[in-house]
């Protein structure tokens, strides 16, 4: 997702997003004119050099270490890549032991949203790589930089649509990243104050605002079209990675690009330290407050901070209460055969959607009054407008609505306190890692192959499950056994090869594609 930088020896340069990874352009400095008081540069191993220490040679050339190739030359930020790694462990940890209901969901409950929402925001981190770091693009190379992400974002469609063949059960991120790819084209150009503003009011207001039009959308639409599940109301609103939360990670990624987090390493780690005490508040107030409010909803202590909202099923005896018998499960309502593709699919029981009137009683155009937009006189469209919102219910807004909203602690629920939480979290990790550098990344560096190449080993892994699934493998050794595997798979090829197979076609595509310039 950026430009590459001329390769070091041996090795490659790579992307910058999870389907990409993340160089960091070094300003080159003018060739010096040579002056008398330079050092003279002599052969390694000649006399001069042994008698005179302050000779220096650059005859031959060094030989990229070990962690040069596994970790990219000066040139890259291993932090980002450690990040990455991270978030693919997460993930193999949400879609491979929450199957075993013998571990303790607190232990699986930490990397549920967490994981996807790191990815998030290490996209906008990405995006704002690739569109000029600092200095937002103009003209051409605006035009340059949305071309290679429309590219990048059509490459994501396709493997998704591929995977999709093979997977069961694993929502794929990648349709969703490509959607939020699309979405940030138009604000590509904005600097970081501006995108700043605009990942904040995405996140404060508009995760439960999405929510309300969601609900809203729930009740009046399914009466007068078959197409609520399209791609862009799944990916942009109602979906798992869907709403204005993800989108405002994205645009806060890209702000903290903008305004140095991707610049040099003194910049970065000053901007660093801002960033972490911020994230901590943000976590303290979101995964905090939701534990405050799941612990006064279930009358005990709740574990929501290590991402699970509800402690007594880790364990039920921590409590002297007795156990408080819970809610019968109202049964859900199911479409009947005239919704088309929903037919048979079912929605939470607070939806109230009126399936009384046969389709051709709302759709038929014939019986609507004339003129205007639902009708000719001003009667004629308030009774348009009262048939339009018949299905929608003030049922539908009711106190638990709103706590599902503002304080709902379950992972991937998009409530406000989740969004602030996940957001806190990606912050504190990505600066976590800026602050260690590279000795840090040495010590990881296992976990930064992985994330050099991440969309390699993410879709890897979803073959790597689907096989466990049908194969009924333990799934504790299945996870570390992939983890081993994936670990030592990626060390070599990027000792090896640098740019994993799939980060390569993302380049090739994106780079061919962006080859625009001006009309003569």
């Amino acid at each position: 997702m950026v430009d590459e930088l001329p390769e070091i020896p041996l090795r490659n340069c790579e992307d910058a997003s999870m389907p990409g990874n993340t160089p960091i352009a070094s300003s080159e400095a003018p060739l010096a004119t040579m002056s008398a008081s330079a050092p003279t540069t002599v052969p390694v191993g000649s006399a001069a050099t042994k008698a005179d220490p302050s000779v220096t040679s650059t005859d031959v050339p060094t030989k990229p270490s070990f962690f040069e190739r596994l970790l990219g030359g000066a040139q890259r930020i291993p932090a980002f890549d450690l990040a990455r790694g991270l978030a693919i462990v997460g993930m193999f940890t949400a879609h491979i032991l929450t199957f075993d209901s013998n571990l303790p969901q607190s232990v699986i409950g930490i990397s549920h949203g967490r994981s996807a929402a790191l990815f998030a925001f290490l996209a906008g981190i990405s995006l704002g790589i690739i569109a000029g770091r600092e200095h937002p693009p103009s003209g051409v190379k605006l035009l340059q930089t949305r071309m290679r992400v429309v590219t990048r974002a059509l490459v994501l469609l396709l493997i998704v649509a591929l995977l999709a063949m093979y997977n069961l059960g694993i929502i794929l991120i990648l349709g969703f990243y490509a959607a939020w790819f699309l979405a940030s084209l138009p604000f590509l150009g904005w600097n970081g104050r501006k995108l700043l503003v605009l990942g904040g009011g995405l996140v404060l207001v508009g995760t439960p605002l999405a929510m309300v039009v969601n609900q809203i959308l729930i009740g009046i639409t399914l009466q007068t079209t078959s197409q609520v599940d399209s791609a862009a109301y799944i990916y942009l609103l109602s979906g798992t990675y869907g709403g204005a939360g993800f989108l405002g990670y994205i645009f806060i990624g890209l702000a903290l690009t903008r305004l140095g987090f991707a610049s040099d390493p003194k910049k970065a780690r000053k901007l660093a330290k801002k960033v972490l005490a911020v994230g901590c508040l943000l976590f303290l107030v979101g995964a905090g407050g939701a534990t405050l409010a799941d612990s006064i909803r279930t009358g005990h202590f709740s574990l929501a901070i290590l991402g699970t909202n509800n402690m007594a099923s880790d364990n039920p005896g921590h409590n002297s209460k007795p156990p408080v018998e819970p809610e019968p499960t109202p049964t859900p309502t199911v479409f009947p055969p005239e919704t088309g593709s929903l037919a048979g699919k079912s929605i939470p029981s607070n939806c109230y959607c009126d399936f009384s009137k046969p389709k051709s009683d709302t759709n038929d155009s014939a019986k609507k009054p004339s003129g205007g937009i639902l009708g000719g006189t001003r009667q004629g469209d308030i009774t348009a407008w009262m048939k339009f919102f018949s299905g929608l219910s003030l049922n539908d807004f009711d106190l638990e609505f709103w706590r599902q909203a503002f304080l709902d602690a379950a992972p991937h629920s998009n409530s406000l306190l989740e969004t602030l939480g996940n957001l806190g979290f990606s912050m504190i990790v990505v600066s976590l890692f800026l602050l260690g550098g590279r000795p840090l990344a040495m010590l990881l560096f296992p976990l930064a192959a992985m994330g050099s190449m991440a969309l390699s080993i993410y879709t890897l892994h979803v073959f790597w499950v689907s096989v466990t699934t049908l194969g009924q493998l333990p799934l504790v050794p299945s996870f570390l056994v992939m983890l081993m595997c994936f670990a030592v798979l990626s060390c070599v090829w990027r000792f090896w090869l640098g740019r994993g197979p799939l980060e390569r076609l993302l380049h090739w595509a994106s780079h061919r594609a962006a080859r625009v310039t001006p009309a003569s």
